[in-house]
C-alpha cells in the first residue's frame, strides 16, 4: 500500500492511497495497481511534528554546523583549564 502527494505543512494536500499487489494464478504473476482514494484532505501539522520533520530533514546539517564545532570549543576549553593551576 503507498500513500503518494507528500505535504510538507497544514492545509490542504491531495493524497492517493494505491494498493499495489502481485496475484498468482497457477504460476504466472500478475501486477495489479488499485486506486483507494484520490482527493484533496486536510492535514494539521503540530508543532512538535514541525520540529521534528525539521531535525529529520536536516540532522546532517545541524551536526555539521553547530553540534561537533561546539563540542571541539567545549574540549578544548576543558583542557585548558585543567592545564591552568
Amino acid at each position: 500500500m503507498a500513500v503518494d502527494g507528500a505535504g510538507d505543512g497544514t492545509g490542504k494536500h491531495t493524497r492517493n492511497l494505491t494498493i499495489n499487489a502481485v496475484v498468482t494464478v497457477g504460476n504466472e504473476n500478475f501486477p495489479r495497481s488499485l486506486n483507494v482514494l484520490n482527493r484533496d484532505i486536510e492535514v494539521y501539522i503540530s508543532g512538535s511534528q514541525r520540529v521534528g520533520m525539521f531535525l529529520s530533514g536536516n540532522w546532517q546539517w545541524l551536526v555539521g554546523t553547530i553540534v561537533i564545532p561546539v563540542a571541539v570549543w567545549l574540549w578544548t576549553n576543558r583542557r585548558k583549564q585543567r592545564r591552568s593551576p
